[in-house]
């Protein structure tokens, strides 16, 4: 009895176990002195032959003087099967709680094979151009219902932003897809009948909204409310409620008139404070007709990588989620001074690029850490900076 209340003290406070040339490390989420107790005897650390130390959080155990084939030969292996037990029985757990069908490791692997690139490139191969677009999209799925990248995609009708939204929809879960009618009638609530619309019961999932730009005024309010902070009050002549919705917005739309004026900046449709909601509001164009002619020949000879590999690209949006990154950037200052200068240049503009860009700065980057289950290095923040950049960029 005793000794399974240690296994269960040590399986959770154990994160990790790293096994290297003559020393293992135990980190931990945190050491008194009853889990220090626990992992001992779990581990075997009490072994004569051991040298341990004790430094954030951390075990660190080498053999001692002498003892070194000892170590190797008595110690080591009953890490190392204590090691597999624990990964295997977090590697099941895991794969219950995020739904998966695929081994949690199978997924990484294939995920840090393609990496974040790879996503986006095989993803949306189908779609010529607007690498821009494929990448805040990609930027989007990765992010999480507690920190959203919230993404406006304008573009003229038949155009990228169609084809990418069927890709979305008929490759990914947990997908709501509202369209023009539903747009137009009232996303949180129809006033006319009271009925609560499809975002409210979209808890937890990727809103695909269509003609997002000719949601009722009455909803506007309520909308940026829920993509803020997943919560808003709805008081109508027949509904007094709160409504809980956190979501990740993905938001096609027309230009005004259908087609980009000379300044296609003052083509958005959305109020400024509609605009400030989203993390990136991207411009995509009409797909022309040798474009058009070249997916048919793709598709018609070769087919694509996402069909193979539809479950895979979805499980791994599910796994990647629940990927905590940790910030390892020395150019974090740098990054920041850049988001900053935009911020200066945009914040009055029908772009909105407010004081919330420092959110949605964190946002992106983490989300494309996620993506390779990485942490947020100097060159996830490159990528970040090139992604809120080109978006920007292609408005001027």
């Amino acid at each position: 009895m005793v000794q399974n209340a240690r296994n269960i003290i040590a399986s959770k406070s154990i994160e990790e176990i790293r096994i290297g040339n003559e020393e293992v490390r135990v980190i931990c989420r945190e050491i008194d002195p009853v889990i220090e107790k626990s992992v001992k005897a779990v581990l075997g650390l009490e072994n004569p032959h051991n040298f341990i130390e004790i430094s954030d959080r951390t075990f660190i155990i080498t053999p001692k003087w002498g003892a070194e084939t000892s170590w190797r030969r008595v110690v080591l292996p009953h890490i190392m099967k204590w090691k597999y037990v624990l990964e295997s029985a977090r590697e099941e757990m895991l794969k219950g709680d995020a739904g998966l069908s695929l081994d949690p490791s199978e997924i990484t692997e294939f995920a840090r094979r393609k990496g974040f690139e790879g996503f986006w490139k095989d993803v949306f191969e189908d779609i010529k151009g607007n690498e821009v677009m494929k990448m805040a999209i990609t930027t989007s799925l990765f992010s999480t219902f507690d920190e959203p990248v919230h993404l406006a995609i304008v573009g003229p009708p038949a155009s990228s932003k169609t084809l990418a939204r069927d890709i979305i929809s008929e490759n990914f879960s947990s997908i709501e897809r509202i369209g023009g009618n539903s747009t137009r009638a009232g996303l949180v609530i129809n006033y006319s009948t009271g009925e609560l619309g499809s975002i409210a019961y979209a808890d937890e999932r990727v809103v695909l909204a269509d003609e997002f730009d000719k949601i009722p005024k009455g909803d506007v309010e309520l909308i940026y409310e829920l993509m803020s902070n997943g919560i808003c009050d709805v008081h109508s002549g027949r509904v007094h409620r709160t409504i809980r919705s956190r979501f990740i917005m993905i938001a096609t739309m027309n230009p005004k008139g259908d087609v980009f004026s000379e300044h296609p900046i003052d083509d958005i449709g959305l109020s400024p404070t509609l605009a400030s909601r989203f993390g990136l509001i991207v411009k995509t164009d009409e797909l022309e007709r040798p474009d058009r002619l070249d997916l048919f020949k793709k598709k018609f000879y070769m087919g694509n990588a996402l069909k193979k590999f539809s479950l895979y690209f979805d499980e791994w949006v599910k796994l990647a989620r629940r990927h905590t990154p940790r910030i390892v950037a020395s150019n974090v200052d740098e990054y920041l001074e850049r988001v900053n200068e935009i911020v200066e240049t945009l914040g009055s503009s029908p772009l909105r690029r407010d004081n919330r860009m420092g959110e949605y700065a964190r946002n992106i980057a983490f989300a494309i850490a996620r993506a390779e289950f990485s942490d947020v290095d100097d060159r996830v923040l490159d990528l970040a900076w090139e992604i809120i950049e080109g978006s920007v960029r292609e408005w001027m």
